[in-house]
């Protein structure tokens, strides 16, 4: 019982993290299989994550401000 326990808390802190940063959180299921975990988490790493493309406009940053 102990294991199932864990074993859902791992999942679904492993989903929270995949929407963080922008991903489905279906890919914590991966960390149910230690071969796919590894995988998983060596793609997360070295990939641009969904996250980072959806940067917010600044208005005053760009230099474009009318005024």
């Amino acid at each position: 019982m102990l294991e199932i326990a864990i074993a859902v808390l791992l999942v679904w802190l492993h989903a929270r993290i995949a929407i963080k940063t922008g991903f489905s959180p279906l890919w914590a299921l991966t960390a149910l299989i230690p071969p796919a975990y590894l995988v998983a988490a060596w793609f997360l790493a070295f990939i641009r994550w969904p996250r980072d493309d959806e940067s917010p406009t600044d208005a005053g940053m760009d230099g474009s401000e009318e005024g």
